[in-house]
């Protein structure tokens, strides 16, 4: 619950105990009061401490240009493409669906299928990318959570990659038969 009057967030924990949290800028200070049974309560200071290094600094500091943004980010994916495996059969695989698309001619509508698709794939295996590095930068042990995150992770890119599967044979298939027919 938030103090309109005082912006600070009230935490109620049991009966008893009662956590308020001041934010001021980048100052966090934390009061923690008691409740006794007469119902007067005391008031504990607990914690006073800025949110993160250099707060002061983050406040007035601008943004990088655009530019910058979309080198990080082109950057992302060329590191991704040259260094993961997956990621470049995904790339193989969408050449390949262009070059069938185009031969077999699919529609306006079978296109944006297909590059939804793609962006899907490839996207997800970019987050999986990052969710792997996350993982291996925080534990080289190896613990349950960690492999719970990696492997959801790698579930993701496998159940969008077997949809686009399913929708590219939808697609494809049909148009190929008609194609192979046509020739002989």
């Amino acid at each position: 619950m938030i103090n309109a009057n005082t912006g600070a967030t009230v935490r109620v924990w049991g009966r008893k105990n009662i956590a308020v949290i001041f934010k001021e800028g980048c100052h966090i200070s934390v009061m923690v009061f008691y409740i006794f049974q007469d119902k007067s309560f005391a008031g504990v200071p607990m914690k006073s401490y800025n949110k993160y290094k250099g707060c002061e600094k983050m406040k007035n500091k601008k943004k990088e240009p655009m530019k910058k943004s979309f080198g990080y980010a082109f950057e992302g994916i060329f590191t991704c493409i040259s260094k993961e495996r997956n990621m470049k059969i995904h790339c193989v695989m969408a050449i390949l669906v262009v070059a069938a698309g185009t031969l077999l001619h699919i529609s306006v509508t079978e296109w944006c299928i297909c590059l939804i698709l793609f962006g899907l794939v490839m996207a997800l295996e970019m987050v999986n990318t990052a969710v792997e590095a996350v993982v291996d930068l925080v534990t080289e042990e190896r613990k349950p959570l960690a492999k719970i995150a990696k492997d959801t992770a790698a579930g993701a890119v496998l159940i969008a990659a077997i949809m686009a599967a399913i929708a590219g044979c939808m697609i494809f298939v049909p148009k190929g038969i008609l194609f192979i027919s046509n020739l002989g």
